[in-house]
Formats: C-alpha cells, structure tokens, sequence
C-alpha cells in the first residue's frame, strides 16, 4: 500500500511542478526600473542687433524639441506650432531672447545620458521633421530660401537649431539644461551714401545671383551647390539717397563708425555660402572691397543698378560678395561717387560681440535662514547640518535682490531622497507683479515620521539667469547681501534622526 501511493503521488507531483515551471517561465520577464525625470530647459537665442537692442522684435513661429539617451532612442518629443504658445523674451541678464521649458521624462535605470535637439521654425520653413526623426535626420536636415508669398518676416523667424546634452546621475531627479540657439542663416545688409551733400545717387535695383541650392540647418557646409539660373531681386524702385559722407571725414576702413550717415537700403537673409571673396584687411578695420576684383564663381555675386545724375544714364556695379556664415551680420557700406563706388565690409555676430557678464554685479540675494521653530536644531557649529523636527515642516527663507529676471528652483540630492519631500512650490521668480523683490520660502518634510533609522540629503537652491544655472550659498545669514564667487558652494544637510 504504501508504495502503491507512492507510486500514485509521484506523476501528480512531477505534473504539478512542470505546469508550475511553465508558468514561472512566462511570468519572469525581466524589467528594466524607470524613474521620472524633470528636465528644465532654458533655450537662448543670440541678441539680433548691437548695444542693448534685443533685434527686430520678432518671434519664432514654430518649436519642435526631441531628448534622445546615450543610445540615441527617444525619450521625450514636444511641437509646438502655435507662436501664440511660443514666446522668447529679451529679459534675461544677457539680454538675450529666452524661453524656458519643462519636460516630464520617464527613463529607465540604463539611462546614463540626455541629448536635446531644438528646431525653432522648422515648420514654417518646410523641414520634413517629426517625431519620428532620428538625431542623423536632424543633423542632415537641409531648407531652401522661400520663395513668393512665404517669405521670412524677422530675424527670429528663420530656422534655428540648437542642441545641448547632460549626463545624468542615479539619484538626481531635477535637471537643468541650457540650449544655445543660432541661426543657420546669415544676414545681410547693404547701406548706401554718397560723398558730397549736392551729389545725386538714385538706387533703382538690386540683385543677387550664384544662390546655393540648399541651407543647412545643423551644421555648417564646407561647400555649397550653386544654382546659375536662379536669382533673388533684393531691392527695386527709385530710392534717391540723400545721406552723404565727404571723403574728408571719413577714410576706407572707416566706415561703420559713421553708420548715421548711411542709408540702409535693405537687409535679407542668405542661405550660407563659405566660398565668397576675399575681402583685404587685417580685421582691426572694415574690410575693403578689391580694387581689381576677380570673379567667383561659387561665391554670392550682387548686382546694383543705380544713377549719379537725375535722369541720367542707369549704371551697373558688381560685387563678389565675401563668405556668408550662419549667425553673422554682413554689413556693406557703400559710397558712391560719379566715377565709381568705395565699398567696404563689416562683419558681427548676430549678437552682441565678446559679452562677459560679471555676475558680482547682477546675481545678489539674502538669506533668511531657518525658522528655528520648525527645526530641532543644528548639529555643527556652522549651522550647515539641520536635523528636522519629524512632525514639523522645516521652512527655509531667503530673497534674491537681483536681477529682477531670475528665476529659482530648489532640488534634494543625495541617496535618501525618498525620505524627504517638498511641501508646495520649490521654484518661481525672483520677483513679484509690483515689480519688487519676493521673500522666498522653501519648505521641507519627512516622508515618514514614525521611522526609527537616520536619513540625510543635501538642498540645492540655484538662480537661473539666461538658461544658466548658478548655485546660491544660504548657510550664511549674517553677511548681508551676498553675490557669487569662485569659491566653493557649502550646502543645507538635512538630517532624519530620532
């Protein structure tokens, strides 16, 4: 009997644990653990024009934002097409037009990396991107000038790129990228004068032919295509110029200090041509048309027709145009005489040139310090180390004096996160609706008060001025108004413990 049950048992059993195994075999599929991320970016475009001018005031029309990991899958894709939801301000401390926007991106552990690719106007100018690119798509994305009616309106309306990439850590949760944003078209402009008061000059049209096929949007092209049949008009109609600048006052090489006494006849955008002319000088002056020039055929020839004499006999001037690059302003000065033309080139950034801010001056804020009644106390004598009261929210102050465009956000780091939480807001900006300086509160909670074990994180709190990041010092409230330095940042520990 005993082995007869045995005998029994033993195919039930031997059944029950293959069926159990091929359950098991299906329900252990390995997955990968993701975690959310929040991904601040702050996309900057370059200042259009000198001084303290942000340009001619316009506005993208279009956005469209991709976040690839180190393995270039996509993580997060954005569009928008609407220029009412798309708005850069010239507000920040460099002057510079900005827009700041926040990404929720879920990742798994494997991610070690974020890459973002920006393209601002990418719709309006007809470049076949879209969720589905790739980043190889995007890098080798070409436009063409537009023609008739579609036409770009403003220096922020041609299509822009920018990228920028951030490698991420394993606790961190908040990151903060800055996308510096170029054009991938250059500009130029084309001033006229003549020599003397009773001179007569009349600009009647011009023209501009050797147009490169195709522009580049994200890199620039070591050579161009070049359509022969093909031509833009710039300029047509009877401008008479009354402007004048006497040999006398000023020289060749010289010209761009006198930029009052020119009359700026048009100013257009051009696809990128690195195959222009040579233009002499050595870069401490305007640079000088040739006096014999030799034709280039890849390179921008204008066409200029034009009177010296009221009624008088249309004459013609060539003009092999030098390099044009993406982000820089072609100015051409010319003056002209009854016997023939002085031409000289000056050439910026599409943006103010060689700007250093130093931030001593435009980065100053206070510290509050804790509420010592929302705290237990400090556990080292430079009062950087708080140990939080468990049932209290620990409540933090302090003020950011200027520039009045900051923005803050505060961030927990270190391994026990999850043990602390944010109570409420821990970003905004510096100042308020009445144009004044906002008391700031960070507060801070435990997750779980009844815990018995020891947790500790560190606060950052950081001002963003222009899509930049710079840490603030709050350990110290006794000095006053505080601005940053090169020394080293000392940071809040916040400390669990019973």
């Amino acid at each position: 009997m005993p082995l007869h049950r045995l005998l029994h048992i033993a195919p039930c059993f031997l059944l029950l644990l293959a069926v159990f195994c091929a359950c098991t075999e299906e329900e252990v599929v390995p997955v990968a653990p993701t975690r959310t991320l929040t991904v601040d970016l702050g996309i900057t475009l370059t200042r259009a024009a000198q001084g303290t001018s942000i340009g001619d005031g316009s506005q993208p029309n279009d956005l469209q934002l991709w976040i690839f990991d180190q393995d270039n899958r996509l993580l997060d894709y954005a569009a928008i097409t609407d220029a009412n939801d798309l708005f850069f301000s010239g507000s920040d401390a460099l002057g510079e037009l900005v827009n700041t926007i926040q990404r929720i991106v879920e990742v798994e552990s494997t991610v070690t990396a974020l890459h973002v690719h920006v393209v601002l106007n990418g719709v309006s100018s007809g470049l076949k991107l879209d969720e589905t690119s790739t980043p190889d798509n995007i890098a080798q994305a070409t436009f063409s000038l537009p023609t008739g009616d579609q036409t770009w309106t403003g220096d922020n309306t041609v299509p822009i790129y920018g990228d920028a990439e951030r490698t991420i850590d394993g606790y961190q949760k908040e990151y903060s990228l800055t996308v510096k944003a170029n054009r991938a078209v250059g500009k130029l402009e084309l001033l006229f004068t003549k020599d003397s008061e009773s001179g007569y000059l009349q600009i009647n049209k011009v023209e501009l032919t050797h147009l490169p096929e195709e522009g580049y949007l994200a890199k620039s092209p070591e050579s161009v295509t070049i359509s022969s049949s093909e031509s833009i008009v710039l300029f047509e109609g009877t401008t008479e110029i009354t402007d004048y600048l006497p040999q006398n006052a000023a020289s060749l090489g010289d010209f761009s200090r006198y930029e009052s006494s020119f009359h700026s006849l048009t100013a257009d955008y051009l696809l990128e041509n690195p195959q222009g002319k040579n233009w002499s000088g050595d870069g401490n002056q305007d640079w000088t048309y040739p006096s014999t020039p030799e034709a280039e055929e890849n390179g921008y020839l204008l066409t200029v027709h034009y009177q010296t004499s009221a009624g008088g006999t249309e004459k013609t001037q060539a003009i092999y145009l030098p390099k044009i690059v993406r982000n820089e302003w072609n100015k051409i000065f010319a003056r002209v005489k009854s016997d023939g033309y002085e031409l000289q080139l000056h050439v910026v950034d599409w943006e103010v040139e060689d700007i250093e801010v130093n931030f001593e001056d435009n980065l100053s804020y206070t510290s509050g310090g804790w509420d010592e009644e929302t705290i237990i106390g400090y556990l080292d004598a430079e009062k950087t180390r708080v140990h939080v009261n468990p049932d209290e929210t620990a409540v933090l102050r302090f003020t950011i004096q200027t520039p009045n465009t900051a923005t803050w956000r505060a961030q927990l780091v270190g391994a026990d996160i999850n043990a602390f939480e944010f109570v409420g807001e821990h970003s905004g900006n510096a100042y308020g609706a009445d144009g004044q300086p906002v008391e700031q509160q960070i507060q801070v909670r435990v997750t779980n008060p009844e815990s018995d074990s020891s947790f500790e994180v560190q606060l950052q709190v950081f001002a963003t001025i222009g899509g930049i990041d710079y840490e603030l010092d709050l350990t110290n409230r006794d000095d006053g108004t505080v601005s940053p330095d090169e020394g080293i940042v000392q940071r809040f520990t916040l400390i669990q413990s019973r």
